[in-house]
């Protein structure tokens, strides 16, 4: 009798070349990689749509109320655009509000805003 043994197993390899034993683990791994090139890829279009608005000087406003009317002491109303800031539309980009098929949707829509 060998004092050697030997087992054969199976080795789990996730897309990034790990390797593991089980494979509920190799699973979350996997799941985990594939989570974080989500939220990559989020973040480079959130900064694309930044950008965008940035080096063409455009701006966002509230559709549905538009103008904000201001106190003035005349009889003549004076009025401004009720706009939303960069950090506003960024909180909300960054935020659960917008899930991954919304995000998706701006991507498609983002080769229409800016062809090449």
């Amino acid at each position: 009798m060998s004092p050697i043994s030997h087992e054969l197993e199976r080795i789990w390899l996730t897309s990034d070349g790990k390797k593991f034993i089980e494979e509920e683990i190799a699973l979350i791994h996997e799941a985990e990689i594939n989570n974080n090139k989500e939220v990559k890829k989020n973040m480079e279009l959130y900064d694309k749509i930044i950008k965008l608005l940035n080096d063409n000087d455009w701006g966002l406003y509230f559709k549905g109320d538009p103008f904000v009317s201001l106190p003035v002491q005349q009889d003549d109303n004076v009025f401004k655009i009720n706009n939303v800031t960069l950090e506003e539309l960024s909180r909300v980009l960054k935020s659960d509000e917008v899930k991954g098929s919304e995000w998706i949707k701006l991507e498609s829509e983002d080769k229409t805003l800016n062809p090449k």
